[in-house]
């Protein structure tokens, strides 16, 4: 997100470009009708964002089995906070927060 944000920000993308771009593009495109907007019954996957925040992307942030990105020790801007899952609260302030739930999607 954050290298979606600083490069889009830098070209004039706006913040409706991209919720389109990170949330309801892709869920249309997999076919999940119950995600990718905040409406009545849909599923809260949710991410609380600071868009002005430094995003760390050193090695030791990251949660990849391989610690090679090529964002690494970029200066990005855009930090996640947190992140529900299904309206749970599965990562907060750079830890695994809770249990692990989702499941795999298949299209």
């Amino acid at each position: 997100l954050p290298a979606t944000w600083t490069a889009g920000k830098e070209r004039g993308a706006t913040v409706e470009d991209m919720v389109g771009w990170w949330s309801s593009s892709p869920a249309a495109v997999a076919g999940l009708e119950d995600r990718g907007s905040i409406e009545v019954g849909k599923k809260a996957d949710l991410v609380v964002w600071d868009d002005e925040a430094r995003a760390d992307t050193s090695r030791e942030s990251l949660f990849h089995r391989h610690k090679l990105s090529p964002y690494n020790d970029l200066d990005l801007k855009g930090k996640v906070e947190a992140t529900f899952v299904s309206g749970h609260l599965v990562y907060s302030e750079g830890e695994v927060a809770g249990e692990v739930c989702g499941r795999i999607v298949r299209t």
